[in-house]
């Protein structure tokens, strides 16, 4: 059994809901495929991350069926915590989200349709930056996809506030670390709290839109989660991906954060690597979906098509 034709694009793609295990903790899962007519054809697979404080149903699953029309088997999935996944809701640990992340992996290739040596993983935003922490420690993701990811969580948070405010928020984060240590349990705050970008008056409405269309998106986070992302920086570990591929796409807006974040993630990653600017979309999250969503998931096709496709590589 051989790897699909590349540039395979089938016309419709099969999707089924799926469960795995992290930690004791079951997560769940869509898995979706082309509809292929030779079902003797192993399909090369990807583990699909969303982004911060999301669920797979926000935008993931969107990627998975964009994805899998160019020929992959692609596993889009719920951290847990959050979505239909077990686990203390709202409590975002970077660190439990790569667990989570090289477990989806271990479940894609595991499923009768995929060859476990063609793995790769694509993510976007922060699920970009859990992808690259992913990718640098387990060799078994081959080939790495990151949109719009964030090389340092500290950078990210900071960038986000004027210098008071910075003061101040980390003073309210050592008074947590402080009171998680003596009561065991951590404040919960309003996402804007931990992500104030979402307040921006040319944000509010597409992050309000997104609210009213996805209910069970969760608003509150534990404060935890702050102190966590603050001490996440994948991109110090970029150049373990090496000699396995990494390709950093950002969105070439120059009023965001994407581009000071996809180039210090590039430099630091060593070759196979591409760095790709796509232009500023039109309207908040516009690049995940439509036309710009193809767009984009075409490029990642082709990366993972040369880098996924032969066998041994």
């Amino acid at each position: 059994m051989g790897p699909p034709p590349v540039g395979l694009a089938p016309r419709r793609s099969v999707k089924r809901e799926v469960s795995f295990f992290s930690d004791g903790l079951k997560l769940s899962g869509v898995l979706v495929t082309p509809d292929m007519p030779d079902g003797d054809v192993l399909l090369p697979g990807v583990v699909i991350c969303h982004g911060f404080s999301q669920h797979k149903e926000i935008f993931g699953l969107s990627y998975a069926e964009a994805l899998s029309r160019h020929g992959f088997a692609c596993l889009t999935f719920d951290y847990r915590g959050f979505g239909g996944s077990e686990g203390q809701r709202g409590r975002l640990i970077p660190l439990l989200e790569v667990t989570d992340t090289w477990n989806a992996l271990t479940f894609l290739g595991a499923q009768p349709e995929v060859d476990a040596t063609r793995l790769g993983a694509l993510g976007t935003s922060f699920g970009g930056s859990v992808v690259l922490h992913a990718a640098a420690a387990d060799d078994r993701i081959r080939a790495a996809v990151c949109f719009d990811a964030i090389g340092s969580g500290r950078r990210w948070l900071r960038g986000l506030r004027r210098h008071g405010e910075w003061v101040e928020f980390l003073e309210r984060l050592d008074k947590e670390r402080v009171n998680r240590v003596l009561t065991g349990a951590s404040e919960y705050v309003e996402y804007n709290v931990i992500n104030p970008y979402v307040d921006h008056p040319g944000l509010k409405a597409a992050h309000e839109d997104r609210r009213r269309r996805f209910p069970d998106w969760q608003e509150e986070l534990t404060l935890e989660t702050a102190l966590a992302v603050i001490q996440f920086a994948p991109e110090e570990l970029a150049h373990l991906i090496s000699p396995r591929a990494l390709m950093v796409i950002y969105d070439n807006n120059i009023r965001a954060f994407a581009t000071e974040e996809a180039r210090n993630i590039y430099i630091r990653a060593e070759e196979p690597k591409s760095l790709v600017a796509i232009p500023a979309s039109s309207q908040q999250y516009g690049h995940y979906f439509g036309e710009e969503l193809e767009h984009w998931i075409s490029l990642s096709a082709d990366w993972f098509h040369k880098h996924l496709n032969v066998s041994g590589t």
